[in-house]
């Protein structure tokens, strides 16, 4: 199909655009070199390159299509100049691809700054707890299996835990509601944990707790550890949805915490360096943690409306810390 002549031609635009540009420049350079021009129509091949006009152009063969040349001085002067304006052109499409393949580089690795260090991997869980109730909601016995965790000891802290009249102590409940643990009876405040028999766990990096709380009143559930020393800590994050049972996650990295006496289930600790009265404990070191459960700082209202916690699925994740001769 012959190639339109016409300067700003759409069919010569349409040409231009639809051939690949670094290949074009390498055969339109190669072509040059040899340099093979004709008269237009004639097919006569023109060796006095300096007899071309604008009105009278010339055209030189190449694939694709034809570019014409209007007037010039001399066959080695023109090559000269058309094969560095080329190869300027080819730099520069060459310099511009090399950006173009460089920039989404560029741009992770600002974004990657940007984030800051790598985040440490989600732990693992640790374990996960959804308890069991047999028969209607009633007061846990001594020694009774409310765990459905064979890995797991329930412990159950505070003058509730152990007391002899059921309407004073910690119950299991159920429906309507899923299976948790319920302070409503407490007449003290109450605090319970969860024991691996065969792990400690460590609590550092993206350890989290994933629980479904429900609360009345101002009573809030709160985050409870026991080190591998024996110390009783509590978080200072606290869950208190009064709606309806609500399942929330917090993770234990940037919590404060204050001493906990067990036998009481008080709050403990020391003024601080101008008399406050703020009782945080120094940072703790969380890689090796003994039990993970929750406190309610409050005493119960008894049955209705009032005031308690109810502690349903209780999920922990973090690394487990294989304990040495059982301990």
């Amino acid at each position: 199909m012959p190639h339109s002549r016409t300067a700003g031609g759409g069919d010569e635009q349409t040409k231009l655009e639809s051939i690949p540009l670094i290949p074009y420049i390498e055969a339109r350079a190669l072509f040059l070199m040899r340099l093979h021009v004709r008269e237009p129509r004639s097919g006569k091949v023109a060796n006095e390159p300096d007899r071309a006009t604008a009105e009278n152009p010339v055209y030189i063969d190449s694939p694709g299509f034809e570019v014409p040349i209007f007037g010039f001085q001399g066959d080695a002067m023109f090559r000269r100049i058309v094969i560095i304006l080329l190869g300027v052109i080819a730099c520069a499409i060459l310099e511009y691809k090399v950006a173009a393949q460089q920039a989404p580089a560029a741009a992770q690795s600002a974004g990657a700054r940007a984030r800051g260090p790598g985040a440490p991997a989600p732990p693992p869980l640790f374990f996960k707890e959804t308890w069991r109730i047999v028969g209607p909601a009633h007061a846990i016995a001594p020694n009774e299996v409310v765990v459905t965790n064979p890995n797991l000891e329930l412990k159950l802290y505070g003058p509730s835990a152990t007391a002899s009249d059921p309407d004073k102590r910690i119950w299991i409940s159920g429906p309507p509601g899923p299976p948790n643990i319920w302070t409503g009876m407490c007449a003290t405040p109450f605090a319970a944990t969860l024991r691996d028999k065969n792990n400690y766990v460590d609590l550092t990096g993206l350890a989290k707790v994933r629980w479904t709380t429900r609360a009345s009143g101002f009573h809030a559930v709160r985050p409870l550890i026991k080190l591998a020393d024996g110390t009783f800590l509590v978080g200072d994050h606290a869950d208190a949805s009064t709606t309806t049972f609500l399942e929330s996650e917090f993770a234990f990295a940037g919590l404060r915490w204050m001493k906990l006496d067990i036998d009481r289930v008080v709050t403990v600790g020391r003024y601080g360096p101008v008399g406050e009265a703020s009782n945080w404990a120094d940072p703790p070191d969380l890689s090796k943690v003994d039990e993970v459960g929750f406190v309610d700082l409050i005493p119960g209202s008894g049955h209705g409306s009032g005031g308690y916690v109810n502690v349903a699925s209780f999920e922990l994740y973090g690394a487990p810390v294989k304990r040495v001769g059982g301990r």
